[in-house]
């Protein structure tokens, strides 16, 4: 049994982290994590590491959550992120990742010693939460969101942590952008896995470390790669004895020849060359369109077990994708083929034992190359590189020069029995040339008047994030998602507010996304498709536009559009094919705890189920949950009504003075587990004493219980009409109340639902006191460029962040 108890009398850090490695991911470490280990304990972990591909980067997860439990073992503190976000640009990666994290999780539960060191440090009963940024996250329960004090292993692509970083939060509303801006801002550990492809990305990550300079918490990043595009002082590479160590795996031998083949007969020749090659078990093939992939996964399945793997395919269907036959010592019968564009490419933990790929940029190339013969299971692993040649080719070109200088260094390397010796050892002992590398997008260089605006959460600012994270020449596509016509129907009539109010609290999951390059052969389909219709589109900042189809051009790029099901999009396997044979409206099959439903004259039905009723109470009812739930609406507007299948919580009446005692509870016991220094930590309770106060407005109490009378409440049972409000923002009254507060509370109570950045809107005031309520509100542009000088942007959003997961606890008592 595994024990934090150390039998002698001393034990070094190394010592403890080569036993509890080997306890916790079943293996020793390798020298070079055991040096990570020790740079995350010495506070300055690398920000380059430069590690051959099956080198066990992932292990950084590992190392990081070993090194919190040793600093609080030996100093009973933390000075390590409690948040660690490892980001990496494929999904189905991100998704295999998951199951390391998963691993890691279930092993911390299971042992008392680990748990309970975790837990000391935290006021959250979950010390240790996995969260999963796949796409939309439109709850605020998430632990840790609700309690910041909650240590973290956050697995997402880099868009999803990065625009985070930037304010502008994808799949998030602007009202929480500031929260969610402050949790990867401040006590987060940013870590970019093949940081090769994301190099606007890692630009970005540069500018925050040179402009997050409080010292409220520690703030790293890391950028992983095994082909750096460039180098740093601060560098992790294998030393010699990692090298001997991994040899084994390194020196699998793998030998690629190149063929020529003429333009416009990619397809034709990767068949040709599989036909010729009979002594194979597991074949991959690369090509760069999916259109190309799947005309080769269509000709191959006539005599093969063929998968298909595309970045433009669904999460449904592509979760579902069987690659068991490519896995560590699979028993492979029969002949399995895996075809695959970009998206199989980078930390896909599959092998092969021949390898078809289009010939392309050296850094995209050793990555497919990362997969023939991966753990070294056979002797002879070939790989042909098919390169199409053009009759007419712009020498100078970037792209051109690029793979003009990877054909050379291809040349370079040493040959061996089948062709050019491509193993990893080779590889990582001839490093590639930068002119090989594919060319990057040019990217938009942040400053100081760029980052003001994007702080500027509450207000429309036309500086898309996209260009930090991606480069202003990404090939952007265009997401889509397939709903009921009729719920479709339904939305488009909705009004400006309950649109907004759909989008935000209606979920969308990443298995229901798929994608299209946005090009004008697609736009053409798609209005040929939809004729007359309306139809919703929602930007990646969460906006809904509602726009007859005759209207969509190049502009409708990185965002979502909604396509209802009477028109076959999709083909079986996820990928977009008007026709198609595929499943339609998926979100019944992966949503089952919600229900959709019409209201008609004949009163209501179901979408996607049998249930009927005259009114929506009668609905509720004739709803069957298993025991412990109920049915409960999420969306009510128009005609269209969500329901979903919650857990039963005793909804109560909260005097308000008990809200607001309890919330000053529970923010000592969070600021406490932060160690927030002690200023803060009595202005953030303080916030938290006053944060609500503002319920008290009669006119507050009138809306929410249809009274003014008695003593006043801060929670009810139902609301009893929010319109009587007018606008009124309960907050703003908050602040107006208690005028003798430092600027700090007053901004954490003001922002504390994310509406004030930098002002409210006229409708926000107390009807009772315009005047006050303009002259504080005329003071919040300059309180808040104040305190974001004194506090830094991401450290004020870190504060609020408190104070909204503070909040949201104290709600649920």
């Amino acid at each position: 049994m595994v024990t934090l108890e150390v039998a002698e009398a001393v034990e070094t850090s190394l010592q403890f982290f080569q036993r509890e490695f080997k306890a916790l991911r079943g293996y020793n470490p390798y020298p070079y994590q055991e040096q990570q280990f020790s740079s995350v304990l010495n506070g300055r972990p690398a920000e380059l590491v430069y590690i051959p591909t099956g080198g066990g980067k992932t292990e950084i997860i590992a190392a990081w959550l070993l090194a919190v439990l040793y600093q609080i073992k030996t100093t009973e503190a933390v000075s390590i992120p409690r948040r660690l976000y490892y980001a990496v640009d494929r999904r189905s990666v991100v998704d295999q990742t998951e199951l390391v994290a998963a691993d890691l999780l279930e092993k911390i539960n299971s042992n008392h010693g680990w748990f309970s060191l975790l837990s000391s440090q935290t006021a959250s009963a979950q010390p240790l939460v996995v969260s999963v940024l796949r796409g939309q996250r439109v709850t605020e329960q998430e632990p840790i969101i609700k309690d910041p004090s909650a240590f973290a292993m956050v697995l997402c692509t880099p868009d999803m942590v990065l625009s985070r970083l930037l304010f502008s939060a994808y799949g998030c509303s602007p009202r929480v952008a500031s929260r969610e801006a402050g949790l990867v801002g401040q006590d987060a550990w940013i870590v970019l896995d093949e940081a090769h492809i994301s190099d606007a990305g890692r630009q970005t990550l540069e500018y925050v470390k040179q402009h997050n300079t409080t010292n409220m918490r520690p703030w790293w990043y890391t950028c992983m790669t095994a082909t750096p595009r460039s180098d740093s002082e601060n560098k992790l590479s294998l030393s010699s004895d990692d090298l001997e160590l991994m040899k084994d795996k390194l020196r699998a031998p793998k030998a690629v020849r190149r063929i020529d083949v003429p333009d416009k007969e990619l397809v034709k020749n990767v068949l040709a060359t599989v036909e010729q090659l009979p002594e194979w078990n597991r074949l991959i093939v690369y090509v760069e369109k999916p259109g190309h992939a799947a005309q080769v996964c269509r000709a191959l399945a006539k005599q093969y077990t063929v998968r298909l793997l595309t970045g433009t395919m669904r999460g449904f269907e592509k979760a579902r994708l069987d690659l068991s036959a490519f896995k560590k010592e699979a028993t492979v019968t029969g002949k399995h083929v895996l075809v695959c564009t970009a998206a199989g490419e980078l930390g896909l933990d599959v092998s092969c034992d021949l390898m078809i790929t289009e010939f392309t940029f050296i850094d995209r190339l050793l990555q497919r190359l990362g997969r023939l013969n991966r753990w070294n299971e056979v002797q002879d692993a070939r790989g042909f590189i098919l390169r199409t040649v053009q009759e007419e080719e712009d020498k100078d070109s970037p792209k051109q020069v690029a793979l003009d200088a990877t054909l050379a260094y291809l040349n370079s390397l040493p040959t061996i029995v089948g062709g050019i010796d491509v193993s990893n050892y080779t590889v990582y002992c001839n490093p590639t040339p930068q002119a090989a590398f594919s060319p990057t997008p040019r990217s938009s260089v942040l400053n100081e008047a760029i980052l003001a605006q994007l702080v500027n959460t509450s207000i429309d600012h036309c500086i898309p994030a996209s260009d930090y994270i991606r480069g202003r020449e990404f090939q952007y596509h265009i997401d889509f998602v397939i709903r009921s016509k009729r719920e479709l129907d339904a939305v488009v009539k909705l009004t400006e507010e309950d649109l907004q109010n759909y989008v935000s609290t209606t979920p969308v999951l990443n298995e229901e996304i798929f994608k299209e390059p946005l090009a004008s052969k697609l736009i053409a389909q798609l209005v040929e498709a939809l004729g007359d219709r309306s139809i919703l589109y929602v930007s990646a900042q969460g906006e809904p536009e509602v726009l007859p189809a005759s209207a969509l051009n190049f502009s409708y790029r990185s965002g979502l559009l909604y396509l209802p099901d009477d028109v076959q999009w999709i083909d079986a396997q996820g990928v977009f094919k008007i026709g198609g044979e595929g499943i339609g409206d998926i979100f019944s099959t992966i949503q089952s705890r919600y229900l959709r439903f019409i209201e008609t004259e004949q009163g209501i039905d179901g979408i996607d189920n049998e249930v009927q009723a005259e009114s929506r109470k009668e609905l509720l009812k004739n709803i069957s949950t298993e025991e412990g739930y109920k049915a409960t609406v999420t969306f009510d507007a128009g005609s269209l009504l969500y329901v979903r299948i919650a857990e039963k919580k005793v909804k109560r009446t909260k005097l308000l003075n008990d809200h607001l005692a309890m919330a000053e509870h529970i923010a000592k016991d969070i600021v406490g587990a932060l160690q927030l220094e002690p200023v803060l930590a009595v202005q953030v309770t303080a916030a938290m004493l006053h944060h609500d106060g503002g319920k008290g407005h009669p006119l507050w109490q009138l809306a929410a219980r249809g009274t003014a009378e008695g003593e006043p409440l801060a929670k009810l049972k139902f609301f009893y009409d929010p319109r009587l409000l007018g606008g009124m923002r309960h907050e703003l009254v908050s602040a107006l109340d208690k005028p003798e507060l430092d600027d700090l509370t007053t901004w954490l109570i003001l922002s504390h639902h994310g509406r004030c950045r930098p002002f409210f809107k006229e409708r926000a005031y107390d009807p009772n006191r315009l005047q006050e309520s303009a002259a504080l509100n005329a003071k919040l542009p300059g309180m808040f460029q104040g305190l974001n000088t004194q506090y830094g942007p991401w450290g004020l959003a870190y504060l609020e962040a408190i104070v909204r997961g503070i909040d949201i606890q104290s709600e649920d008592k």
